[in-house]
């Protein structure tokens, strides 16, 4: 019952993050490249460029990883759902070194996006305009980008395999 709660959780969790990471390629990364294409508009930072083409591979993985959710929570009242979750999901960890270059970048990046926001430039005035959309929910894009930073350290503490677990349970 417990690995279930915890699956409920981070299928919840997960939810979330998809969300988050859908309205921010909307409502930023969208409207900063030339129409229908993934060239960047003139007078965005480079910095900031690369840290959003990380962020919608990252939210390309976790998009998968939301419609396998569909799947593979669907035994949960045959109480197959640990075996059936685990085995979906298992395929997708090495996929997650996608975070690699995101987690390296985001820390500086969030630095060039304050100074943008606190200029009086064209990308700065966008940053501000932008910020206050609903779907931000009146946090900043710096904060917003650690969003999957968050998730991904859940994801670690959610699924550390005790001590106890890790050793067996002493019958085995």
């Amino acid at each position: 019952m417990e690995r279930q709660e915890l699956i409920y959780h981070y299928s919840c969790a997960h939810s979330d993050l998809v969300r988050w990471l859908r309205s921010i390629v909307r409502v930023f990364i969208v409207p900063l490249r030339r129409k229908n294409s993934k060239v960047w508009l003139p007078g965005v930072p480079k910095e900031v460029t690369r840290l959003f083409d990380w962020l919608e591979d990252i939210l390309n993985l976790h998009s998968n990883i939301a419609d396998v959710h569909v799947a593979a929570t669907g035994p949960w009242h045959s109480g197959d759902i640990v075996k059936d979750f685990s085995r979906a999901i298992r395929c997708f960890v090495p996929r997650f070194e996608v975070y690699q270059p995101y987690l390296v970048r985001v820390d500086s990046t969030r630095r060039v996006l304050a100074d943008c926001v606190s200029t009086q430039d064209e990308f700065g005035e966008f940053l501000r305009l932008r910020e206050a959309h609903p779907d931000c929910g009146g946090h900043s894009l710096g904060n917003l980008l650690l969003e999957p930073v968050e998730h991904l350290y859940g994801c670690v503490d959610t699924f550390k395999v005790s001590s106890r677990i890790s050793r067996g349970c002493g019958r085995c």
